[in-house]
Parts: C-alpha cells; sequence; structure tokens
C-alpha cells in the first residue's frame, strides 16, 4: 500500500470529489441535544443563499497564538461563512464543502463520553496522547483500516449518528483520541480511494483552533517520494501515533521551492461542536492543529486544556476502493495509476 505524506499550501475554491450536501434546519416543536434536523436539499440550498445574514460568532474570529520564544504571529482569518438563518449555530463555507454545527451534543452527552473514555483507559495521566478505535481499527501503516481488528461501537456514538448531516451513507470507523495540552497534528490530508467523501470530526473537552492549507505542485512532488509509515514518523518524533485522521507523515515545508506558499487561515473548533468536510476541504486542504501551549482568543491569552475528538469515516471496499476528485497532485488514486502507467507497481 502506498504511503502518503504532504503538507499544503494555497487556497481554491473549486469543489472535487462526488457531490455531499449536508441539509440542515431547526426542528422547532421537539428539539434534539442539537437543536437540529435535518431538511430537504431544496430548503438548505436556499439557506446557504441568504448573504445577508452572514456573521461571525467570537469564538470563530482567527486566532492568534504566542510562541514562548518568538514574538506575537496574527494568523489568516478564515473565509466569511454563511450562517444558517433559522439557526445560527449552523456555519457553511459552500465554496470548501465545510460545515461547523456548534453544541452538535449536549452537556450531557460530552460528559458521558469523557467518562466512559476514561473507564477504557483508566491509567491514562493525561499527559499522553491515546486513541481509542471502534468499528474497524484505522491503519497507521496503509492509513486504511485493518480487517483483523474490530470493536463494537458503542451507544453513546451510534446514539448520534441520526443527527449527521449527511445521511446517505454513515461512518463505520471511529477513531477517539485524548489530546494533552499543547498537543498538535501535523498538516495532513485524509485518504481520497478508502474512505467516503463526508469527514468528521466531533471535539469535546475544550475547543482548539484547526489550520486549513490548499495544495500546491511543491505538495504533489512530495506525493511522489518516498514516504514512511505515520507510526515510525512519531517514534522517531517521540510521541505517539498522531490523529487517526492523518494520511501523512510529519516533514517540514521545502523552502527551496520557487512556488510562494501562502500563509494557512484558522477556525476555531469549539467543543461538543461538529465539523463536516467535503469536497475542496475533503480532497485539496491539509487540516491540522499547530502544536502550543495557548491561544489568544478575542485579544486574551488563553492556556490549552485537554481534549478529546471524534474521527468519523466510512470505509469503501472492493471496486469502490477509487477516486475522481480534482486534485489529482494529491490523490493516493491517481498516484497509484501514474505509477502502474509508469511500471513502477501502485504500493511501497
Amino acid at each position: 500500500m502506498f504511503l502518503f505524506s504532504f503538507l499544503l499550501s494555497v487556497v481554491d475554491g473549486s469543489r472535487g470529489g462526488c457531490a455531499v450536501q449536508p441539509l440542515l434546519s431547526v426542528n422547532g416543536g421537539n428539539p434534539n441535544p442539537a437543536g437540529l434536523e435535518w431538511a430537504v436539499a431544496a430548503e438548505f440550498s436556499a439557506l446557504s443563499s441568504v448573504s445577508s445574514l452572514n456573521f461571525t460568532p467570537p469564538w470563530l474570529h482567527l486566532l492568534t497564538h504566542r510562541n514562548s520564544q518568538q514574538e506575537d504571529v496574527m494568523a489568516n482569518p478564515p473565509p466569511t461563512p454563511v450562517t444558517s438563518p433559522v439557526n445560527p449555530k449552523i456555519q457553511r463555507w459552500e465554496s470548501l464543502g465545510l460545515t461547523l454545527i456548534h453544541d452538535f451534543i449536549s452537556e450531557a452527552e460530552e460528559a458521558a463520553m469523557i467518562e466512559a473514555f476514561h473507564a477504557r483507559d483508566p491509567k491514562m495521566d493525561g499527559k499522553r496522547r491515546i486513541s481509542q478505535h471502534y468499528g474497524f481499527h484505522f491503519d497507521y501503516t496503509t492509513f486504511g483500516v485493518s480487517d483483523a481488528h474490530f470493536t463494537p461501537v458503542p451507544s453513546y456514538i451510534t446514539d448520534f449518528l441520526p443527527r449527521l448531516p449527511v445521511q446517505d451513507y454513515l461512518p463505520d470507523q471511529f477513531t477517539i483520541q485524548y489530546y494533552p495540552p499543547g498537543a498538535g497534528i501535523p498538516p495532513h490530508v485524509d485518504t481520497h480511494s478508502m474512505f467516503g467523501e463526508a469527514l468528521y470530526s466531533l471535539s469535546f473537552g475544550s475547543g482548539v483552533p484547526m489550520q486549513f492549507r490548499m495544495s500546491n505542485a511543491n505538495d504533489a512532488r512530495k506525493m511522489r517520494l518516498p514516504k514512511r509509515s505515520l507510526q515510525t514518523s512519531e517514534v522517531e518524533n517521540n510521541s505517539s501515533p498522531a490523529s487517526a485522521a492523518s494520511t501523512a507523515v510529519q516533514c517540514n515545508p521545502d523552502t527551496s521551492s520557487s512556488e510562494k506558499e501562502e500563509e494557512p487561515w484558522e477556525l476555531m473548533l469549539p467543543p461538543r461542536s461538529l465539523l463536516l468536510m467535503t469536497g475542496p476541504s475533503r480532497y485539496g486542504y491539509t487540516h491540522g492543529i499547530k502544536g502550543r501551549k495557548t491561544d489568544i482568543v478575542n485579544g486574551e491569552k488563553t492556556l490549552r486544556k485537554g481534549r478529546y475528538s471524534i474521527t468519523m469515516r466510512s470505509i469503501r471496499r472492493g471496486d469502490k476502493i477509487r477516486c475522481d476528485c480534482e486534485y489529482p497532485g494529491v490523490c493516493d488514486a491517481r498516484i497509484r495509476e501514474e505509477q502502474a502507467a509508469a511500471g513502477g507497481g501502485a504500493s511501497q
């Protein structure tokens, strides 16, 4: 299996992959814990066009951060979202295929998840990154799944699946991570061909800013260099395996490239929020978390706290393992095709 790693750089608004649209509306009569239900596509399309109601809550403003050895640096703000006119907790970046839903789970659900996580790992000291897998386990060497390891999915996950915005297909692979304060995730894009388009990240315990960048020619070149497994990279960096979302080993930007790399932008993911990535944000953008102890939110320096996340994917098998996205430079399926055509084989 070819192993994939890369950093991504610039911003592009085109949409790749199959067309998946989250269907969002308010359940006014009997709200679920998120205060949401999913409406018909036509209604959602109409909501997305209401640009006059755009606003960005305080927690979504771009953060700046302080490095103890550097001056404060102002990161780029995210693009302006479209906010649902019927529920301000739903924000969408239509051209990016990105949706953020605030308070997707209740505080009671959040507490139950944290309790269950610690019950499975009662000796965790809060200083190490801990992973728990449900369904078929994520494989850190192939960036797919391991058919040899399966753990039944607990009810605290299955209970909220009917509330997910994409109901045409549901996730069947779940990785729960605990990140100690200050921990980061290398910039990466999840494997294109092995998982469905809809990629979810549910944050709980505390919030964190996530960085996004779009790939360029330099990233495509790196994708075709010899790769190492994610576990190897993390062991060499004296840390536990990175997020199961990672399909990339951490590497440094190639400063020798003549192509100018644009700065990433950051989006704050509040606790209990659900992030949905489709289209460009799924197939072309990197997403990662910069490792640092503090963030500056609304002008105030804030210490990071321990954070939990659930990464959710739908597994592809057999002839469904494919991709026809608009980002061939960083697409694992296209790279395998190139190698096969060149006689180099499709795996490494």
